[in-house]
């Protein structure tokens, strides 16, 4: 099957839209929708298609709404000369075809969802511009309920005179004069679309484009009530303004149709639920009041990629948790991507061979990542890199490392955060101060407590955003709302105010080492827990993806949750994550990892450990077999094992980069030997493990530690016995030393 970059595998052709077509991919085991770039359209050059598809990605790129496709990558693939982007993949069907047995009531629930969806997007002055059938998704969530997801936005930012782009059947009129296009003409074209869903056939159907575009232009449709006995008449005026010809005559937000609905036919639709209110908050959309510090970002890039002042160049960005450092490095990411230049994102590309021009993006840095970067950075020099490390703490070492800071929201930025949230210009003053004292300006709790307020609906009600005005007469209770003051106090809020059952999925959820999901929860013997998810979803603490895969939404839990549980607790979930992962070939790493940690049977969780770091030995993750072999170390009770950790360990080390750390563990290692030395019992561990500090020695340069561990070595071996086999490996390792020393004659 084709492979795109390197990492995602064609499975088949889900469909095609304006600028390319949608192909099903799966990488690492989940599924995707890849949306492959296709330079030829007639009447458009490549450059215009090029650029009108790095303006879908970067408009979905803005957006997170439970009723719109979550972006997720952008890339080129050199050897096949495509650029692509992929999204979420939502196993669905078109509303149409979903539709076709539904009631009017159902159809009209979908569209309620649709019109939500519009009203975010023309809340952001977003314009979808190609709105039809196929283009809204009818599928599940993870609760198996129906849910609608606008899909393909490759017109969103079309704009090309004579060029008429859409589908004939949906457009609407003023796109047939060249007029500006705008939410009404996206209202427009899901008023046709409902119809066509309603009725069975679209309004506008004709034999030849040039009748149907007259249609477009002359003809108005029947009202829809009259088309079936089952579709009620509150409909009619409301599908009649939505296709009317002037845009001036028909709704100017989709808000004002949903208002409708409920007046006209009795309803009660709230304009937005909890889960679409929520998606106002800046987090994977809007950048908010980090202005300055991505212009800083960008400066460096540019040195690096445009002006090519710097081949390489390090960069940290530092500040208090919550502060978004994450978001920046992901807005710093789709800069790149849009502009051609590969992302690598994980710690182990930091010991990766460079052949190419490329960024590597690295979050939580600790003092390992920046010893790593500083070799990366020394290492390669024919191609041009750029090293981001997000951290708590800036790095000091002159010339390496530039930093950017960035601190908590001042009043100014805590204002512009409200603004996007509410959809005012000119949010009330009390607000601000009052959110920016409560927070100390820090994005995270900021954004927590924006949450507390619209689940309890002080800042949103059934009938929508509240004004200015409504919000200075009413205000808010600020009183009777918990504002944690740090992440710790944040996780802890949100923990203890979950039930008990459900703060024990939120553990095994929190520690598990690989992708965990709704099945696994059956296998763990906790099946009567998958009745929690909802409660864990409800407080925004997990999603739940199509494939049942369950993911944690703040990390910070992962930190913070086993510390404040029993460790007896700890380790009997350990050992049960261990115990259903071994079964698993794909997660034997992880199983390793969790049997370690879990099982009481000593030998079991040593070795466990021991297998867990050899397992990324042999993956070349160095980084994370450094932190196993250390679990192991600390574990280890008896002398012979804590050697076979620390000699595992120091390998790891050497490798990772981290030579001094590993000469320290070595010479602690010489320690323990000597101790063990005159034990007659013990003498073959002791001779053949210096033989081995010896071999480790002469690979790292260090030959007078080499000589004096091999001599050890043989000494020992002579006090105690005749062995061919020993002496000639002995042999072979001295007469490498002596070739690293340049005593070529000596070493033959």
């Amino acid at each position: 099957m084709k492979i795109i970059d390197g990492k995602y595998q064609i499975l088949n052709k889900l469909g095609e839209g304006f600028g390319g077509c949608v192909f099903l991919a799966e990488s690492k085991g989940k599924k995707v929708a890849l949306k492959q770039l296709e330079m030829d359209r007639e009447g458009l050059s490549s450059e215009e298609i090029l650029e009108n598809f790095k303006i879908e990605f970067s408009t979905l790129t803005k957006l997170t709404h439970p009723h719109i496709l979550q972006i997720l990558d952008f890339g080129f693939d050199p050897k096949e000369e495509i650029y692509y982007f992929t999204t979420e993949y939502i196993k669905g069907t078109s509303i149409f075809n979903a539709t076709r047995d539904c009631s009017p009531q159902t159809i009209e629930e979908f569209f309620v969802q649709a019109l939500r969806a519009l009203s975010y997007l023309h809340n952001q002055k977003i314009y979808h511009l190609d709105i039809k059938s196929q283009n809204i998704l009818v599928g599940e969530n993870s609760e198996g309920h129906p849910v609608v997801k606008l899909i393909d936005f490759g017109l969103s930012g079309f704009r090309k005179p004579g060029f008429l782009a859409g589908s004939p059947l949906y457009i609407p009129p003023e796109a047939l004069l060249e007029e500006q296009l705008d939410s009404r003409s996206d209202l427009y074209s899901l008023g046709v679309t409902w119809y066509e869903c309603l009725t069975g056939k679209n309004p506008f159907a004709a034999s030849n484009l040039q009748t149907v575009l007259n249609l477009k232009r002359s003809w108005n449709p029947p009202p829809v009530s009259t088309q079936s006995e089952n579709i009620s008449s509150y409909l009619d005026p409301i599908l009649e303004k939505l296709l009317k010809k002037n845009p001036a005559d028909r709704y100017h937000r989709a808000d004002q149709v949903i208002r409708d609905i409920n007046w006209s036919g009795g309803k009660h639709y709230p304009l937005e639920t909890d889960a679409t209110a929520l998606a106002y908050l800046p987090g994977e959309g809007q950048l908010v009041g980090r202005k300055d510090a991505l212009e800083n970002m960008i400066s460096f890039y540019e040195r690096v990629f445009v002006t090519r002042t710097d081949l390489k160049c390090g960069v940290t960005i530092s500040g208090p948790p919550g502060t978004g450092k994450s978001r920046l490095l992901k807005e710093l990411k789709y800069y790149a991507q849009l502009r051609g230049i590969p992302v690598l994102e994980n710690k182990e590309s930091l010991q990766t061979v460079i052949d190419r021009d490329c960024i590597l993006l690295i979050d939580d840095a600790d003092e390992n990542c920046f010893a790593l970067a500083e070799q990366c950075m020394l290492l390669f020099n024919r191609y041009s890199i750029l090293i981001v490390l997000a951290t708590e703490y800036p790095k000091t070492a002159s010339g390496i490392w530039h930093n950017i800071s960035i601190k908590n929201f001042n009043q100014a930025e805590v204002a512009a955060y409200i603004s996007s949230v509410l959809g005012m210009s000119d949010p009330p003053q009390y607000l601000i101060e009052e959110l920016a004292m409560r927070t100390g300006g820090n994005p995270l709790l900021l954004t927590e407590l924006m949450h507390s307020m619209i689940q309890s609906h002080q800042l949103f009600d059934e009938h929508g955003r509240w004004s200015p005005s409504r919000l200075e007469d009413i205000g808010i209770n600020f009183e009777k709302m918990l504002v944690p003051k740090t992440l710790s106090e944040f996780c802890q809020n949100k923990y203890h105010q979950l039930s008990e059952s459900t703060q024990e999925l939120l553990l095994y959820i929190s520690l598990t080492k690989a992708p965990i999901y709704r099945q696994d929860l059956i296998k763990l013997g906790i099946s009567e827990k998958l009745s929690d998810l909802r409660e864990l979803q409800e407080a925004d603490l997990i999603t739940v993806d199509v494939s049942g895969e369950i993911h944690l939404i703040n990390p910070s839990f992962k930190d913070w949750v086993p510390s404040d549980f029993d460790k007896v607790m700890i380790a009997k979930i350990h050992e049960n994550l261990g115990r259903v992962f071994e079964s698993d070939a794909t997660k034997t790493i992880a199983a390793n990892y969790h049997l370690g940690l879990g099982v009481s049977d000593y030998k079991e969780r040593f070795n466990s450990l021991l297998k867990y770091g050899d397992l990324l030995c042999e993956r070349n993750q160095w980084y994370d077999a450094v932190k196993g072999f250390e679990l192991a170390l600390d574990s280890a009770r008896h002398a012979d094992d804590q050697v076979n950790a620390r000699m595992r360990l120091v390998r790891a080390l050497f490798r990772a980069g981290q030579h001094s750390v590993a000469l320290k563990k070595l010479e602690d290692t010489n320690k323990i030997l000597k101790k063990e030395k005159e034990n007659p019992q013990r003498w073959r561990w002791v001779q053949q493990t210096l033989r081995e500090m010896g071999s480790i020695y002469i690979k790292e340069g260090k030959l007078d530690l080499a000589h004096e561990t091999l001599e050890a070595s043989h000494i020992l071996l002579e006090e105690h016995e005749d062995n061919p086999v020993e002496e000639m490996i002995l042999s072979n390792l001295k007469a490498s030393l002596l070739m690293r020393e340049g005593k070529i004659a000596e070493a033959a």
